[in-house]
């Protein structure tokens, strides 16, 4: 018996041996040859690189999570004038992060979210809380442009009531939830390892996509807006499922890097360099068309910021390298769809827009920074901007609309926190900065892979276009653009690995299991 038992392992030995031989001579490497720095750093990349998710936990919580992604993005678009939709969206997201925590509970699993992530919720919680914070009269009547409130309530007897920061605690309230909901969609994204984020985006870019297709029945409804899902404000220009343009833009560009993260991660790695440079071409160029059919302006204009960072993610992955033969494919697709899209009435109509650049903004700014500085310094909280705005706004700019907004979410954002606010977006600053610091370090000592390279790419440069269309405009706003940046920042942040008390748990598991 121990003689067979011996030639049974010889045999098995054997088999190995012979295996690893042949796999070494199936990937036409030399068994005594080293492999070199490249070869090294291609090996690496592709044992990082997602393919299937390692168990069925990881695949549970992959889809929870983007259900929560998804649900922000289809019904978080209707802003502050559709409140419903937003209860839903706050509600469906709670749910899921309650259903995360089940299910890593169930499953014996403990992913430690990283402290940067707690530091960033926090920040996003910690003014709009202390803005709901009753206040003693003697206090709260000492603020800033808060004499209508004290005349008002000593009119009704009322005026020795504590009141908050806030002078709309319910809009203020609001506000609040809808910050929460990003703040959650933060703390799961920030759990989720590299491969899970990498399926992330390709649910990010599915919704992408099937907002272009919606925009599609949008334009070919025309003016009647037969589409459009929250009125026809912007009627005959893809919106999809934002109530703006201005925020669908940022939502197809977001997407657009999304897809580019799965070309960077499920395309095999022995696919011809052609056809994966057509492919990722074609997906370029289909986006940047959707992006200029929304109309935006300012969206057009931040389009060679979103193609350029496309570029940077999938070129140097798919081991490219510049030739002409190359430039002639990009150039030639990208050509091909420009000169037949120059023909389509949408896409002309949407560059005559570009000849009328003045509108009411510059008016609502400088309004908008007169009551700044009433309320300066401690603002008058968040989604107070109509109240706030309506006492400083001149009466020879009035007319028959209201400004829902300050049409820059830099200056909105001023006013209704004020300092407390600035010092919370310096914070938030500096964070990120020493994150990508972090990263860039990283990536020169070569521990930071193709696919976390690209991820970083994706979510700064969706947090630079988010913050430069908000100097004009306001897409932090809408709860689909708030859930991204969320998403952006949170993958921006590295994935600690699980705490000591897990993995050895998981060890004695799997070798009581092989017993």
């Amino acid at each position: 018996m121990g003689e067979r038992a011996r030639h049974e392992r010889g045999k098995g030995g054997s088999r190995r041996r012979q295996f690893t031989l042949g796999a070494t001579k199936h990937s036409g490497t030399e068994l005594n040859s080293r492999p070199s720095a490249t070869e090294k750093r291609a090996r690496s990349d592709r044992r990082q690189s997602p393919g299937l998710l390692s168990d069925t936990a990881s695949i549970r919580e992959t889809v929870i999570v983007g259900f929560a992604v998804t649900v922000t993005m289809v019904g978080g678009g209707g802003g502050t004038t559709y409140p419903l939709a937003e209860m839903i969206v706050q509600t469906l997201v709670a749910v899921a992060a309650m259903a995360l925590v089940i299910q890593r509970s169930l499953a014996g699993r403990s992913s430690k979210i990283p402290t940067e992530s707690w530091l960033f919720a926090g920040l996003m919680l910690i003014v709009p809380v202390a803005q709901l914070i009753p206040l003693p009269p003697a206090i709260w009547q000492s603020l800033p442009d808060r004499g209508i409130e004290v005349q008002s309530l000593s009119m009704l007897g009322r005026a020795d009531v504590w009141m908050p920061l806030s002078v709309s605690p319910l809009r203020t309230f609001a506000s609040l939830l809808c910050i929460a909901s990003a703040a959650l969609l933060l703390l799961m994204v920030s759990s989720l390892n590299v491969a899970q984020r990498t399926w992330l985006c390709l649910a990010i870019a599915t919704v992408g996509l099937a907002s272009i297709l919606l925009g599609g029945l949008q334009l070919a409804a025309g003016q009647s807006g037969a589409w459009a899902l929250y009125g026809r404000h912007d009627a005959g220009y893809i919106v999809g499922f934002q109530t703006s343009r201005n925020a669908e833009t940022e939502v197809l560009k977001i997407a657009l890097l999304a897809a580019a993260v799965c070309v960077l991660g499920f395309v095999r790695p022995g696919a011809s360099r052609s056809q994966t440079l057509i492919f990722a071409s074609i997906l370029a160029a289909v986006g940047a068309i959707a992006v200029i059919l929304t109309g935006s302006r300012t969206g057009i204009a931040l389009l060679p910021i979103g193609l350029a960072s496309y570029a940077a993610i999938v070129w140097p992955a798919l081991g490219l390298r510049w030739r002409l033969r190359d430039w002639a494919i990009m150039m030639g697709v990208l050509l091909l769809i420009a000169v037949a899209g120059s023909q389509v009435t949408s896409l002309q109509r949407v560059f005559s827009r570009f000849t009328v650049l003045q509108d009411a903004r510059t008016e609502i700014w400088e309004d908008t920074i007169y009551a700044t500085k009433a309320a300066w310094p401690v603002g008058g909280g968040i989604g107070t901007f109509e109240i706030l705005f309506e006492r400083a706004e001149r009466l020879e700019v009035v007319d028959d609309k209201i400004a829902a907004h300050a049409h820059s979410d830099w200056l909105e954002w001023a006013l209704e926190t004020g300092l407390a606010g600035m010092i919370v977006i310096a914070a938030g600053f500096a964070m990120l900065i020493r994150l990508g610091l972090q990263a860039i370090g990283r990536s020169r000592n070569g521990t930071l892979s193709v696919i976390e390279r690209g991820q970083m790419i994706l979510a700064t440069a969706s947090l630079i276009i988010i913050a430069l269309h908000a100097i004009v405009d306001y897409p932090l706003r809408s709860m689909a653009l708030a859930g991204l940046a969320a998403v952006a920042t949170a993958m921006i942040i590295p994935k600690r690995e699980t705490d000591k008390t897990t993995m050895v748990s998981g060890s004695a598991k799997e070798e009581g299991a092989t017993k």
